[in-house]
Formats: structure tokens, sequence, C-alpha cells
């Protein structure tokens, strides 16, 4: 749906551009065209629909174009200087050209804002799921992380990350800083070289398969120095003696040390933590989750049977073992 929005304190409703299930839109300037003052791109479910907004004698004039499919569901796009990204979910960032011609072997495209070129796709580490550019740079709120991506002229490449370690869901930028929408905060971080060390997990939280009483299963946990100094390690420990780990050493600017956490069943609810100390100025204690065996349903056991009352879309009760062989998803909500 469309306003204008010229007078803030009275929006005035002006079109609809039909599409089957919009998740974003992008409007740009149609470049060098005398009829479109805009070209649209709306998110719409596995594809991007694609249309231009013309308004000439007091018309407004919505008129869809074009289709472009990804086989994934888009969940943002972005535009810049003659590219256009689209966030496709767990099939990472898609980058279009938009303007002039683009060389594919022996064939010669035709780049347009309503027919752009694909050029590259980044698969980033989670679940692409918002954009946006910043000097000519791309910031990509990707769930766990924020990861930076840049087209070189060959390929669309990651050029920058920082693991967040909250539920990192949208993303802004202003000139080199980074405005990370997280689960209940917004943390900021600065794109550039990093002075001293810098100290990175590729995960914050283990969840260990059900492991019978008495044997062990062991996790990888990855950390990374990304900073120009080397990283000094004060301590490094578990807080659940049912986690055994190798021993972490410094790490020089760049390097990563894989870390070996073992959990060992001893016991029902066994749950804690993989605590590091290190000279990094602003993270100088990094902290990551480790759960084992729980009271209840463990991963890789069978689910316990239950039966509930419906009470939104349908009546009667819902039995789980009624859906045998059947994906079913339990979304659990705060009621707040």
């Amino acid at each position: 749906m469309f306003y204008d929005i010229s007078n803030p304190s009275n929006p005035v409703y002006i079109d609809t551009f039909q599409t089957i299930n919009a998740w974003a839109v992008q409007l740009e300037p149609f470049p060098n065209h005398p009829n479109y003052d805009f070209v649209i791109y709306v998110a719409d479910s596995d594809h991007v629909a694609v249309g231009t907004y013309m308004y000439y004698n007091n018309q407004h004039n919505f008129t869809p174009i074009d289709n472009i499919f990804l086989e994934s569901a888009v969940k943002d796009i972005a535009y810049n200087n003659g590219f256009v990204y689209f966030a496709k979910g767990t099939g990472g960032v898609d980058i279009f050209q938009t303007e002039g011609t683009y060389q594919v072997e022996d064939n010669t495209l035709n780049c347009s804002m309503h027919v752009p070129c694909f050029l590259d796709n980044y698969n980033t580490s989670v679940l692409a799921n918002r954009l946006s550019v910043f000097n000519d740079k791309l910031a990509v709120s990707d769930w766990d992380d924020i990861e930076i991506l840049e087209w070189n002229g060959l390929i669309l490449e990651k050029v920058g990350f920082k693991n967040t370690t909250r539920r990192t869901m949208a993303v802004a930028t202003k000139d080199n800083f980074i405005y990370s929408g997280e689960w209940a905060s917004v943390q900021i971080l600065e794109y550039g070289e990093i002075q001293g060390s810098d100290i990175d997990l590729n995960t914050y939280e283990l969840n260990y398969p059900y492991v019978e009483y008495g044997s062990s299963y062991t996790m990888n946990l990855n950390v990374t120095n990304n900073g120009s100094e080397i990283l000094e390690i004060v301590d490094a420990y578990a807080t659940n003696s049912e986690f055994s780990y190798s021993n972490l050493y410094n790490l020089d600017p760049g390097q990563t040390q894989i870390i070996n956490i073992t959990y060992t069943a001893d016991s029902n609810n066994s749950s804690g933590s993989y605590r590091i100390y290190s000279n990094d100025d602003d993270e100088s204690e990094i902290i990551c989750e480790t759960n084992g065996n729980i009271n209840g349903a463990n991963i890789g056991e069978s689910a316990p049977d239950f039966e509930l009352n419906i009470i939104g879309n349908g009546s009667g009760t819902f039995r789980l073992s009624d859906y045998l062989d059947k994906i079913v998803v339990l979304a659990f909500f705060a009621p707040n």
C-alpha cells in the first residue's frame, strides 16, 4: 500500500500494488526513463515482484513488470549504486546488476532496473534476514551475527563480521556505524580495522544430543582473534564438572583455535557454561552456554505424547500421537 506523506500529519492513501505476500519493499528512481518515476521491488514469498510507478497529469499509475524467482523466501531488499541485493534467509544474499551490460561466457546481457542481471550469491552462516548499505558495503543481520559483504567486481565476498551473541533480527547503518537490532537491545558496532585484540566465538551455545549415563559426546567451539594484536588468555574453564575441555592458548591476529568440549553424562539437568577471560578491552569475559541432558524430552529421544484443547482455528483436541511421521512445530509465545 502506498501513501503520500508530504503532509506527515495527514498521510493520503494513493494505491495498492497487488502481491501475494509482501514482506519488504524498495523504491528506486528509474534512471534516464521519461515515463517512469520509480521502479518497485517487493519481497513476495519466493520471488521478487517488479513494477513501476508513474505520476503524470495528477494520475498515479502502478504497473507490474516482471517476477524474479529466487527459490528461497525473500526477507529484505537493498539498492545501491547500480546493484540490488536480496536477503534470502537460509539461501544467503543475492546481488544483481541493474545498469549497463554483463558478460556471461559468450553472451552479453543488457541489465536494467526491471530486468537485473544475476551476479553472485553469498551463503551467509545462518539466516540472512535484513540488509543495510553503507559506503558501498552491505551489512546483513544473520541471526547470530552481523556480516559485512562487498562486491569486488568478481564475487560477493565477506569483508567483516561480528558475532553478536544475541538474536540479530534487524540492521541499520550510518557512516561506518552499524546498529544491530537484537532480541531486547540495540548493539552499536563500528566497521574498520580493530585496534588491539578482539575475541570471537563461532557459537555462544552448545546443545548436546541425549547422552546415555556414563557415555560421552564432544562438540567443538571455535575461538578466533579478529584483532591486530595477540589475544592473551587469562583463564578458560567450564562451570560444570561434567564438561571437560582442551586447553586454550594465546592467539595471534587472525588465528583460530578449536576447543573440544566433551560432555560426560552423570545426572539430569546438566547445564553450565565455558568461560574465557582475556585481554580483549571490550569483552574481557565471554561465555558459551553448555547444555546436556535435561529432565524431559532430550534431543534424539522420542517426544512424550500429549493432548491439548484446540482454542483457536478449530475445536476439539490435538493429540501428538495422531501425527506420527508428520513434522509438528510447537511455537511458544510470551503473554506480554
